[in-house]
């Protein structure tokens, strides 16, 4: 007699089985996007065809190509789970969307000159600090909100993306742009309400609003300037904290003399 498992329950097995992890929630949200736009299926009868015609409507529905892939890897993950449990014969081939990558922007030499000429005395440390380090705004927080993660010239970033610990040799303008935001602090909170304030109204003061420049366009700026100058990828990797050197290696676009990255930056 044959057995027929639908979505449904796939969906409640899948949420007693990740109960507890971070990735949980995401996980819920996303099986159930395919039960409701496809409805609740016979694990048996869920095809490729049945998954293309649910990513077509995932992309029908304004859904972006990342955003489609996550929903699709989320359905496949849990078809590999159904597999296991023996309720259906074979997993179904899953066809992830192409995503184009997006060119990111960089901020020239020369803008980066006007940035440091119109910031006033609160932005231009924040500036300065950026384009020293290629910080993220959580570790520029941490690095001003906290004293024990400064340790003579060198900072000690706890919380960072990849979870490892990232230390950043700071020279004397470095240390004195961070001096003063530190200064900052105690007269108010630096949050990244106060962080992104201070950068959309700079750019709006540029009147650059149509360049597409975010704070984190400044991390991009210093990867893209060590790369340019020659800095070993490797290094590269290790300065910005970047987890896998694949990601470093988008910024580099070519071989030049080797530098140092304070000799750079």
């Amino acid at each position: 007699m044959t057995t027929y498992v639908y979505f449904g329950a796939l969906e409640s097995h899948m949420e007693r089985l990740n109960e507890g992890r971070s990735s949980a929630k995401d996980l819920k949200s996303r099986l159930e996007s395919f039960h409701k736009i496809m409805g609740n299926w016979s694990l048996k009868k869920i095809t490729r065809e049945v998954i293309r015609d649910y990513a077509t409507e995932l992309g029908y529905k304004g859904n972006s190509p990342a955003t489609i892939n996550a929903k699709l890897c989320a359905l496949k993950a849990a078809l590999k789970e159904a597999y296991q449990m023996g309720w259906i014969d074979k997993v179904p081939e899953v066809k992830l969307e192409k995503i184009r990558e997006k060119v990111k922007p960089v901020i020239s030499d020369a803008e980066v000159e006007q940035l440091k000429e119109h910031a006033g005395l609160t932005t231009r440390p924040m500036i300065i600090f950026y384009l020293k380090t290629g910080c993220r705004a959580n570790e520029l927080i941490e690095a001003v909100t906290t004293w024990d993660c400064l340790h003579g010239n060198n900072l000690k970033i706890m919380h960072t993306k990849n979870g490892c610990v990232r230390i950043i040799e700071m020279d004397s303008e470095c240390k004195r742009a961070l001096l003063d935001l530190k200064r900052q602090h105690e007269a108010f909170t630096f949050s990244y309400k106060h962080l992104y304030k201070l950068w959309n109204d700079l750019i709006a003061t540029m009147k650059w609003q149509d360049k597409g420049y975010t704070l984190h366009t400044l991390r991009h700026t210093v990867i893209t300037r060590l790369a340019k100058a020659g800095i070993p990828v490797q290094d590269i990797q290790k300065f910005i904290g970047h987890k896998s050197i694949d990601t470093t290696m988008k910024y580099v676009h070519a071989e030049v003399d080797h530098n140092s990255i304070m000799s750079v930056l």
